[in-house]
């Protein structure tokens, strides 16, 4: 675990953010739609959990393709829960919370857990799978998205190339792990995939300002145990300008894996 300060900038830049997300979040809106297609084999739901919901884009498309079942969508930023709800413009369903998923005591278990874009926040894995199986009812049903090691590398690169000694306090985690965390806590991933995506801007400034908007600059994949100073921030921005360009621009890595499956009964 990282310092409550450092959980706390983290959340404060996602409430931040909140206004825009749903403009700036491209990979993020694609990544939750391939993860709903995933769901068509999961069956019907009745009690569904979305965890780190943020505007709700997901938890309200659950709510419509099971009109009868309990959605309930939580994020621990509460600007986003505030703009979920300003969203869904005074439906009952589904409903949001402001709660930390690896806190969070539900009243009931779930039929369906999902997450997108939201896992690699909340490391070590192993303890959030076994939390999130602890929401599922034997045989209920999984659906996650998460950002694997390999991840904005172009920004991980310049950073190390112009502050060594100061690397990100945590990575992104591997393929491997996030298999090996599901099988400890008893969740049967029948399919995953991984996919690769690439964001661009005109130059590595606007890339980063737009890393910012959706909040992604918090926390301890993002941050070193010091601010990078003004010199180093030019250095990296003129090193990722020169090496990290194609013909639409400056470019972005993102390596995104799914799972879909369910808890052993």
């Amino acid at each position: 675990m990282f310092p409550h300060s450092l959980q706390q900038h983290q959340q404060a830049r996602f409430s931040a953010a909140a206004p825009r997300y749903d403009q700036s979040a491209l990979i993020q809106r694609a990544v939750a739609d391939r993860l709903f297609q995933g769901l068509a084999y999961l069956g019907n739901a009745t009690r569904a959990l979305d965890i780190g919901c943020g505007t709700g884009q997901l938890s309200r498309r659950l709510a419509a393709t099971w009109p009868n079942a309990f959605v309930l969508g939580i994020d621990h930023a509460p600007g986003m829960i505030e703009e979920a709800r300003r969203l869904n413009e005074g439906a009952a369903r589904p409903v949001f919370e402001t709660a930390d998923a690896l806190r969070y005591r539900p009243a009931a278990t779930f039929d369906l857990v999902v997450s997108s874009s939201t896992l690699h926040w909340m490391q070590p894995l192993e303890r959030t799978m076994n939390v999130i199986a602890g929401f599922l009812e034997p045989g209920g049903s999984f659906a996650f998205a998460l950002m694997l090691d390999g991840t904005l590398q172009e920004l991980h690169e310049a950073r190390l190339a112009v502050a060594p000694e100061c690397p990100p306090l945590q990575r992104m985690p591997s393929e491997a792990s996030v298999i090996n965390a599901l099988r400890a806590a008893g969740l049967r991933a029948d399919i995953t995939e991984v996919e690769e995506h690439r964001i661009h801007a005109p130059t590595a400034r606007e890339l980063v300002r737009d890393l910012r908007n959706l909040g992604v600059t918090g926390g301890p994949l993002s941050r070193g145990a010091r601010p990078l100073k003004r010199a180093e921030l030019d250095a990296l921005f003129a090193r990722y300008d020169e090496r990290y360009r194609d013909d639409r621009g400056v470019y972005a890595s993102y390596r995104v894996g799914y799972a879909w499956g369910v808890r052993h009964a």
